[in-house]
């Protein structure tokens, strides 16, 4: 068993194991992509899920500075849709998406 393959039997990494494994090149990177793909499959099996995000609106009374859409981004097309703007939105061919209702919050 080498280096890697001893970080990998582990249940949690350090801050410098990740970044050991984030830098590896070559046959080494493949077969850590290898290994992610059998824990995928052993936990999820081998189905692609595909999630989207519907944004009901984008006037935000909040200012955080991660995100795109902040009060203070004047650069932003400000936008609010309609009830059924939001449920033709959720409907994908054959299914009905989950709709997480969000809103923003003064607390």
């Amino acid at each position: 068993m080498n280096d890697i393959d001893n970080i990998l039997a582990q249940s949690g990494f350090s801050r410098e194991e990740i970044i050991r494994l984030l830098s590896l090149e070559g046959e080494a990177k493949m077969n850590l992509f290898r290994k992610a793909a059998e824990v995928k499959a052993e936990h999820t099996g081998h189905e692609v899920y595909f999630r989207g995000l519907v944004e009901f609106q984008t006037y935000a009374i909040k200012n955080c500075y991660y995100c795109g859409i902040r009060k203070d981004n004047d650069g932003v097309h400000r936008y609010n849709l309609s009830d059924e703007d939001i449920l033709t939105a959720a409907v994908l061919p054959g299914r009905i998406a989950t709709v997480r209702w969000c809103y923003n919050r003064e607390n």
